[in-house]
Order: structure tokens, then sequence, then C-alpha cells
């Protein structure tokens, strides 16, 4: 197997001005380690925005235009069971872009189909028992876009 050879890591952020609260590390291994080469906000990219949509539209771009790289992502890929109207949750990860063109359109979803009430994942339950801050629709929404 052939060796990667560019690491970028992402500290995601779903805030207003992601663009300069997303931060990305990016390295290449060298003699067993990771070298860090540069470490800067997603707004310091050339052409790369601050405000939230345009911004995780940018990171999109960053991460598809690296298709041999390997990336660390610290947002969890997961949301409450209730919320996946899909059969496997690769037809629900598929069809996600398509059902949900915004981080707004996700959350309305979301509360529409829980009755405005926050779900917890299991995960969540197991880690940080009853942390409103990992509801859905207060902090993943944004993050799974």
């Amino acid at each position: 197997m052939r060796q990667r050879t560019e690491i970028h890591g992402i500290d995601f952020s779903g805030a207003a001005k992601a663009g300069r609260k997303i931060w990305i590390a990016s390295g290449r291994p060298v003699a067993g380690t990771l070298h860090i080469d540069a470490c800067r906000r997603l707004a310091d990219l050339e052409g790369s925005p601050r405000q939230l949509e345009p911004a995780l539209a940018a990171l999109r771009a960053f991460i598809a235009e690296r298709p041999a790289a390997v990336f660390g992502l610290d947002f969890p890929f997961g949301i409450p069971r209730q919320l996946v109207n899909a059969a496997t949750w690769q037809q629900f990860v598929e069809s996600f872009p398509t059902r949900y063109r915004s981080a707004r359109l996700f959350r309305q979803r979301c509360r529409e189909a829980t009755g405005c009430r926050d779900l917890k994942r299991v995960a969540d339950r197991a880690i940080v028992l009853g942390n409103p801050a990992k509801a859905v629709g207060t902090v993943p929404d944004n993050e799974l876009l």
C-alpha cells in the first residue's frame, strides 16, 4: 500500500464566522513521525471567506481538491437514529447533500421531525449524560455539512 504523503487535521467550527474559527494543520510523515508544515485558519487560505456558509463551501473544496490526502476532522459523524430517514447509513449520507442544501434547512427539518425537541445521540448519553451542548440542533447541525 502506498504511503499517504499529505495529512491534514481540521479543528472544526460551526460559528457564524467559521472561516476565522476553523483551523487546518497540514503535515507529512517524516521518519515515522508527523512533521507539521503549516497551521492556519481557513480564512487565511487564498479566497477563503469568513462567514459560515461560504466558509463551509471553501472547506469542502479544500478537501475535494486533495483526493490522495488523509484528513482528520474533530466533529461527530453521527446523529440520532430517529433523524436518519433512510434504510442504511450509507444511503442517508449519499442523499444528504441533495436533501439538505444548507445548515439552516437541516436544522429546520430536524426540529420538525422531533417536535422542536433536542435529541441526543446514544454516544452523547454515554459520554456526557445530559449535556445540552451535544443535542442535535444546537451544535452538530452545522458540523454535519
